[in-house]
């Protein structure tokens, strides 16, 4: 499973959009930590919530780690 591609970068503090190319942990503007925001549309269909750990390949995991 693919995950969704990164959007942009938001900062906490004061809500500025950076470009995810540039790799950055904090803002540029405020020294704010960033969100990393997915483009989620993208993410849609996936895997059903319904179907996780169901395959016979997720029998074997219990608990949270049939999520892997």
């Amino acid at each position: 499973m693919a995950m969704p591609t990164i959007a942009f970068l938001e900062c906490s503090h004061c809500h500025q959009h950076l470009d995810a190319a540039t790799p950055q942990t904090v803002c540029t503007a405020c020294a704010g930590p960033l969100y990393v925001r997915y483009d989620l549309p993208d993410a849609a269909g996936l895997k059903q919530r319904s179907l996780v750990g169901k395959s016979a390949d997720d029998a074997r995991w219990s608990g949270i780690w049939r999520y892997r």
